[in-house]
């Protein structure tokens, strides 16, 4: 090889690796903001005051349920030594019926309390609690149930071994139904938890961020770059694995009676990929239900069909 040939190939492989090196601090940099913003997101978030004004939108009337009903406060550790924070509230009859209520993106457990007064008014003791991420929950990270799923089954023990639960339901909502869908793709639910309901699921991280990205004017190669970056940094930094958030896959592991809660005007948690989660659960004992609302509102603007399909499933349960 000649002296200029020699040099040219030196710059050229010099280049190569520049851009090389720069694509990858780019694409750790991506990553790092993905990953932050996904798991940080209530960094500044007054995810309590949310809970607040979310309830007042929906004129709901949360003075008159605390005056009904008072609850105790109280806290356990998950099997990854999370301190979980939670209120029980205890109905007006001696019931071993139990039901544990999980809170969706950006509020707290106060936002489940429309939940809990069905559920009260008709003979189950409620355990409410804050997700990871939310209100008092040790853990500042959001992982879309990925991690709050072992917080899940520290509340179902909890609810077995010292309250004598005889029959415990796990009911979410948006990003508390994924929660709840995760748990119940896992052994322990299996062998814990009685029955299990995903009001407008979460179907998915990578899909949900998927669909912001686009939103936010992405095209499909650069929305699909992003979150590779954003898979791969969380996978090696923090530990979380977004395939673990697959709520649509996960179902294929459900085998405990389950209810999906569908809303027909849903533009957050979009109701194909709600249809697929119900479609894919593995348990011969499943429902879908139709709600004609918005994003989770079914129990606001429907209250009476709302539960009246939630009982009707769990009393055929009960009965076998």
């Amino acid at each position: 090889m000649g002296k200029k040939k020699k040099v040219t190939f030196i710059v050229v492989i010099g280049l190569l690796t520049l851009i090389i090196i720069g694509l990858a601090v780019m694409s750790v940099i991506t990553g790092k903001k993905v990953s932050d913003g996904i798991l940080n997101q209530n960094e500044n978030n007054d995810t309590k005051r949310n809970s607040i004004e979310q309830l007042k939108l929906w004129n709901y009337d949360a003075e008159s349920f605390h005056e009904r009903y008072k609850g105790t406060d109280f806290e356990i550790v998950s099997s990854d030594m999370n301190i979980v924070p939670g209120t029980i509230y205890l109905c007006n009859e001696d019931s071993d019926r139990w039901v544990i209520l999980i809170h969706g993106a950006g509020g707290d457990r106060e936002c489940v309390i429309p939940l809990a007064e069905g559920y009260l008014q008709n003979g189950y003791n409620v355990l409410t609690y804050d997700q990871r991420g939310h209100g008092d929950n040790s853990d500042g990270r959001v992982c879309f149930g990925i991690l709050e799923k072992n917080d899940v089954e520290a509340l179902v023990d909890y609810a077995r071994n010292d309250w004598n639960a005889e029959f415990v339901v796990v009911h979410g909502q948006s990003m508390g139904g994924q929660t709840a869908g995760l748990y119940a793709a896992t052994e322990h639910a299996e062998k814990k938890a009685d029955a299990v309901i995903l009001d407008s699921p979460v179907p998915g991280l990578e899909i949900l961020m998927f669909l912001m990205f686009t939103e936010e004017g992405c095209d499909e190669y650069a929305a699909k770059y992003i979150l590779s970056c954003g898979r791969t940094y969380a996978k090696i930094v923090e530990g979380i694995d977004y395939s673990d958030g697959d709520t649509i896959e996960k179902m294929k592991d459900v085998t405990i009676p389950c209810a999906v809660i569908l809303s027909e005007r849903d533009e957050t948690c979009l109701p194909e990929y709600v249809e697929q989660v119900f479609d894919n659960v593995a348990s011969e004992k499943k429902v879908l239900i139709r709600m004609d609302s918005k994003h989770i509102e079914g129990v606001i603007d429907h209250k009476e069909k709302y539960f009246s399909n939630i009982f009707e499933f769990l009393l055929l349960i009960e009965e076998k």
